[in-house]
């Protein structure tokens, strides 16, 4: 985002670039988000019914089926490229149209690797391997830097090359440890097949709200002022790459624990799972939410101001960042609230109440966008999902999947106090924008926050500490999370 900001701010080259990204961004999202939350049951269910090997035939088949319908609909947007682009974003000039046609035809691809990528780290997951999958993660992103910076006149049609190299290198490092394929009598039939697109068909809807709801948003954003995109992509990238380090990790590593105790109706244990689970989202995710409330603007005006990014943009980007609170808090307590439901077999309740907070919250944008503006298509956002939310722990409530006594309220005292004393600390320290300000903020807080959360007793930070210090965990049953 750095390096992107430098280059071209927010510019109507940045805004063509991501109104053609949000294309696979939505479409390829929305494949690798299925596929990885149904290859986790389909792929179980095959490895305690059939030998080690049937299965993994098996599952290699659906895996290679899934990733050649992907790349069938990448072929047909790559010919039709120039007439999506036209139709969608019509307000474009037409050197901004030509460059969102040239973006998209490149990243169209995305969507059969981005499917295939989904498939393999649900694979994975179920192995227990969780280490393989986030390294390509990271070598994909580092390939595509270091190639944009080698390039000597980098556009935007380069920066659409850069990133799909950097995906190709990614989906490398995955496909050495795709499943064996067995002789087509030794597999346990083409059922995977049909039970897939019956668990598909809720979760569908349920990811398509997530990734549609980014292309509404551009799609709106091409009819404000030039910029609006291009600062809404910011904020938005932000937002999610916090929620992605700070919560996401937990959804996916617990997520098997809730498919097995879902499947022995050990109901004790997943509660027990979940109240660990919202302890953990209350020490992680309040800290972020007041940081970037606080200090968020001192960041990012530090971060992004070179190049053709100025002080107005920063302005920008910082105020819908912390519009942006209600997603990132959202997206932790809804991703647990809805796994736990894919866990349970109820795959519907989740989807209906993310179909119909979506649906809302569109009419209200696209009625009322002249006076919304960017700020206001980014705060409805926040508004529908904090509902979604909220709904979902109603629902797991009457369930009787959340309990009273839980310890979450000394969590959240303890949390509190922690927080207001680091981030009081960086705020200080911050006071004067600077690089090393910044740099010793963030440190201050995460140091100060994590040892006064220890202080007070918080078995999270203990057993982070214990974690860095090289101390072995005890076995006092502070917390089930795996780590």
């Amino acid at each position: 985002q750095l390096i992107l900001a430098r280059a071209f701010g927010t510019s109507e080259a940045m805004d063509a670039y991501l109104a053609a990204y949000s294309i696979p961004l939505m479409l390829g999202g929305i494949f690798s988000g299925l596929i990885s939350t149904i290859v986790v049951p389909i792929y179980s269910d095959l490895l305690a019914r059939h030998e080690h090997r049937i299965a993994e035939s098996a599952i290699a088949r659906l895996g290679l089926k899934l990733t050649v319908l992907a790349a069938l609909i990448a072929g047909g947007i790559k010919l039709g490229a120039e007439p999506l682009i036209e139709f969608l974003f019509s307000s474009f000039s037409p050197d901004q149209s030509r460059q969102a046609i040239d973006a998209l035809e490149t990243l169209t691809w995305l969507i059969p690797l981005n499917a295939f990528t989904g498939f393999m780290f649900g694979v994975e997951h179920v192995r227990r391997r969780f280490v393989w999958p986030a390294l390509s993660g990271v070598v994909g992103p580092v390939v595509t830097i270091v190639l944009f910076l080698l390039s000597p006149a980098p556009t935007i049609s380069t920066l659409a090359a850069t990133v799909l190299w950097g995906t190709l290198c990614s989906v490398g490092m995955l496909l050495w440890q795709y499943p064996p394929f067995a002789s087509h009598a030794e597999t346990a039939g083409t059922s995977q097949w049909k039970q897939f697109w019956i668990l598909a068909i809720p979760l569908c809807l349920a990811a398509a709200v997530l990734r549609v709801d980014v292309f509404v948003d551009r799609l709106l954003g091409a009819e404000l002022t030039p910029g609006s995109i291009s600062r809404m992509g910011y904020a938005w990238r932000i937002a999610t790459s916090v929620v992605a380090l700070a919560t996401s990790g937990l959804s996916i590593v617990i997520f098997p624990a809730f498919a097995e105790h879902a499947s022995k109706k050990d109901w004790d244990s997943l509660r027990t799972d979940l109240q660990e689970c919202w302890r953990f989202l209350t020490v992680i995710t309040i800290p972020i939410l007041a940081g970037i409330a606080v200090c968020g603007k001192t960041i990012i005006q530090v971060l992004f101001e070179r190049g053709v990014f100025t002080s107005a943009d920063s302005d920008a980007v910082s105020q819908m960042l912390i519009l942006y609170g209600g997603v990132i808090l959202a997206a932790g307590v809804g991703e647990i609230s809805a796994r736990t439901f894919y866990a349970m077999g109820r795959n519907w309740i989740p989807t209906i109440v993310g179909v119909t907070s979506f649906t809302l919250g569109t009419i209200i944008k696209v009625v009322f966008l002249d006076s919304l503006g960017a700020t206001g298509l980014v705060s409805v956002t926040s508004l529908y999902r904090l509902l979604s939310m909220a709904i979902l722990l109603v629902c797991m409530w009457k369930l009787g999947l959340l309990e009273r006594d839980s310890g979450l309220w000394k969590t959240l005292l303890r949390t509190l106090a922690a927080t207001a004393v680091s981030v009081g600390l960086a705020a200080l320290v911050m006071s004067v924008p600077s690089s090393i300000r910044v740099l010793l903020g963030v440190t201050l807080a995460v140091l100060s926050y994590v040892g006064l959360q220890a202080a007070l007793g918080d078995p999270f930070a203990r057993r982070a500490m214990r974690f860095v210090f090289g101390k072995r965990s005890s076995s006092s049953g502070e917390t089930n999370i795996p780590s």
